[in-house]
């Protein structure tokens, strides 16, 4: 998919570290720049857990 380019980094869990998505950090063109400081989750990587144990 290409919509211009942008700057990003992964989004990762913040208890196991998985991936989840990107993080839009800077877009160059005027008419992307809606998407600086949004997150895509990709919907195949999230998963569905009980919850995390008390550490």
């Amino acid at each position: 998919m290409l919509t211009g380019r942008h700057i990003v980094r992964d989004a990762s869990c913040i208890n196991c570290k998985a991936k989840l998505g990107w993080f839009y950090e800077f877009a160059n063109d005027e008419n992307q720049r809606y998407k600086e400081g949004r997150i895509i989750l990709e919907r195949a990587l999230i998963t569905e857990n009980e919850g995390f144990s008390e550490k």
